[in-house]
């Protein structure tokens, strides 16, 4: 009776034991939404892309069951928006995030890409002051002139929501290689119909020709029940989070 009861509390022990060891710290990871609701002050998660890790700031939930995650640093290569036009869909650079950058991740990591209604100012905007806009599905785009916290303008037509961690310029600085630079936003300049607006290297606002190169922060979306992991061997010294 005693040896049964002894290995009772052994099983009991090792139950408790691999428990513990599960979940947010452990390797064995937790769903994106559990992160975010245990960790609260979190921003940075990391992805492989071309078989390197890259950190990815988390803004938040899009749709129900859907999280936004923004590329900390801009992209090395800088791209035109398009060869004219300002509006988004079907330009070059929508083009290119949709279907040429996704290639960067592994097969594992492209099969959670979630597709998502996203705002898109309209052809009938464009010289004109009003909030001309429509919904397409994307997984891969650009944030706009709103979700990046601009809000003082009227020739900007109001695209989304305003993400919370966009609360000053300073905040909205990219860097590649140490250097800060200047980033698109899939909002146009509605004075004219070949202007985009773009973050500055300052983080100011900034309107550019749609033809000028300028930075690129992809936005990707997936679900929030996502698998995270937690490792100290992506980061010298630190213990981040990533998705494999």
């Amino acid at each position: 009776m005693k040896n049964r009861i002894l290995i009772l509390v052994i099983v009991f022990i090792l139950f408790v034991t691999m428990v513990s060891g599960c979940g947010i710290d452990g390797r064995e990871g937790t769903k994106l939404s559990e992160m975010i609701k245990k960790t609260r002050s979190v921003e940075t998660l990391y992805i492989k892309e071309n078989g390197e890790y890259v950190p990815y700031i988390v803004l938040g939930s899009i749709e129900n069951n859907k999280i936004i995650l923004l590329r900390k640093e801009a992209l090395e290569e800088q791209r035109r928006f398009n060869d004219y036009k300002s509006l988004y869909e079907g330009s070059e650079i929508d083009n290119y995030l949709e279907n040429e950058f996704p290639k960067r991740f592994a097969d594992s990591f492209r099969g959670l890409l979630a597709e998502a209604n996203i705002e898109v100012a309209s052809e009938e905007a464009l010289y004109k002051t009003s909030d001309e806009t429509y919904n397409i599905k994307r997984s891969v785009f650009l944030l706009s002139y709103t979700e990046v916290g601009y809000s003082d303008t009227y020739i900007a037509p109001n695209e989304g929501r305003a993400f919370s961690c966009f609360s000053d310029d300073k905040s909205r600085i990219a860097f590649v290689n140490g250097t800060a630079c200047g980033w698109w936003l899939r909002t146009p300049y509605t004075v004219y119909d070949s202007v985009s607006w773009s973050v500055g290297s300052s983080g100011i606002k900034t309107e550019l020709s749609s033809n000028y190169k300028n930075g690129i922060r992809p936005a990707i979306c997936v679900s929030d029940m996502t698998d995270v992991k937690k490792s100290e061997d992506i980061i010298a010294g630190e213990s981040v989070y990533y998705i494999d």
